[in-house]
């Protein structure tokens, strides 16, 4: 990819995120946003965490938990939060 074809893309790419923006700005209020962005940040942070713990714990990746392995996990997390 060619330097112009780079700026070009990055280009359209913050067009539309200034339009998505704008959209996001005008449905929700801003206190809104602010609990949407929290909330994701959360669960990725949650989504990370328990694939560590599966790995450290049970040498394996969250998907190939077990029902019990992922039972063990969440109180674990439970327990570290309080």
């Amino acid at each position: 990819m060619t330097p112009e074809q780079r700026s070009q893309q990055t280009y359209l790419r913050k067009v539309r995120e200034a339009i998505l923006a704008t959209e996001i700005e005008r449905r929700y209020s801003k206190d809104e946003i602010l609990e949407l962005s929290t909330e994701r940040n959360l669960l990725r942070q949650s989504g990370l965490w328990v694939e560590a713990a599966a790995e450290t714990y049970f040498n394996t990746s969250a998907s190939q938990l077990t029902v019990g392995q992922a039972a063990f996990l969440a109180g674990l997390r439970r327990r570290l939060s309080l």
